[in-house]
C-alpha cells in the first residue's frame, strides 16, 4: 500500500485542518508515505501532518517523503511523527525537503519521538533546505527518543543553502530533547552543511535523558561550512 497526498495551489487560499496517517504498514516500489506541496502564484498553505504507529518498510524511495515547493506563496507546515518502525527503504527513511522561490515563504517544522529509523538505502534522516529569489525557507527539526541506526549514509544529514545570498535560508536541527540513539550508521552519526544562510545544531550534549551518538563514521558530528552550534 502506498500513500499518497499532494496539494497544488495557484491562486488563493489553502488552510488545511490536521490530519494523518496511522496504524498502516506501508510497502511499494517508490515512497512509502508522500506528501508533497506546489504553491504558487500568491497561494498560501496551512498544513498540519501526523504519522503515527505505522511499519513502513520496504519501499523503492524514502520510507516517509516531504516535498514542499514554494513559489509567490506562502506554506507553513508542521509535521510530527512518532512510533514509527521506518526500515529497508531504498531511499532515506524519513526525507525532508523544503524549497522556496521567487520571493515565496516556506516553512516547516518537524519533530520526529521514539521512531525506529533503520536499514534505509539514503541514510536514515536528510533534510534540505534552500532558498532563491527573495524568498525565504525555513526548517526546524526536533528529535527525541529516536534509533536510527544501519543505515547507509549518515544517521541525520541536514543542509542549507541561500544560493550565494539570493535568498534566506535557515535551518535548525535539535537533539536537546534527548533519548536519541544514532549508531553504526556508515556515514557520520550527525552530518550538517551550510552553504549559505544560518544553520544551527544544538548536539544535546546535556539531554536527560542523554543522547548516544556512536559507532557511526568519523566524525561522528559533522559541520561543513558556518554551523552555529551549541553542545
Amino acid at each position: 500500500m502506498r500513500i499518497v497526498s499532494r496539494l497544488a495551489i495557484i491562486l488563493g487560499l489553502a488552510l488545511l485542518p490536521a490530519f494523518g496517517y496511522a496504524g498502516n504498514n506501508v510497502s511499494n516500489s517508490g515512497a512509502g508515505i508522500a506528501v508533497s506541496n506546489n504553491v504558487s502564484g500568491g497561494g498560501s498553505v496551512t498544513q498540519s501532518i501526523s504519522i503515527s504507529n505505522n511499519t513502513v518498510s520496504n519501499n523503492g524511495g524514502a520510507g516517509v517523503s516531504i516535498n514542499n515547493n514554494a513559489t509567490g506563496g506562502t506554506l507553513n507546515q508542521t509535521v510530527t511523527t512518532h512510533d514509527n518502525t521506518i526500515s529497508n527503504n531504498g531511499g532515506a527513511g524519513i526525507s525532508v525537503s523544503n524549497t522556496a522561490d521567487t520571493g515565496a515563504t516556506s516553512n516547516t517544522t518537524v519533530s520526529s519521538t521514539n521512531d525506529k529509523i533503520g536499514n534505509n538505502g539514503g541514510g536514515g534522516v536528510s533534510i534540505s533546505n534552500s532558498a532563491n529569489n527573495g524568498a525565504t525557507a525555513t526548517t526546524t527539526a526536533t528529535f527525541k527518543n529516536d534509533t536510527i541506526s544501519n543505515n547507509t549514509g549518515a544517521g541525520n544529514a541536514a543542509t542549507n543553502d541561500d544560493n550565494g545570498g539570493a535568498g534566506t535560508a535557515t535551518t535548525s536541527v535539535s537533539l536537546a530533547p534527548g533519548g536519541n540513539n544514532i549508531n553504526a550508521n556508515t556515514g557520520s552519526g550527525v552530518d550538517v552543511k551550510n552553504s549559505g544562510g544560518t544553520l544551527t545544531l544544538n548536539e544535546g550534549g546535556s539531554a536527560v535523558p542523554p543522547n548516544n551518538v556512536s559507532g557511526n563514521a568519523n566524525p561522528q558530528f559533522k559541520m561543513t561550512g558556518t554551523v552555529i552550534v551549541v553542545p
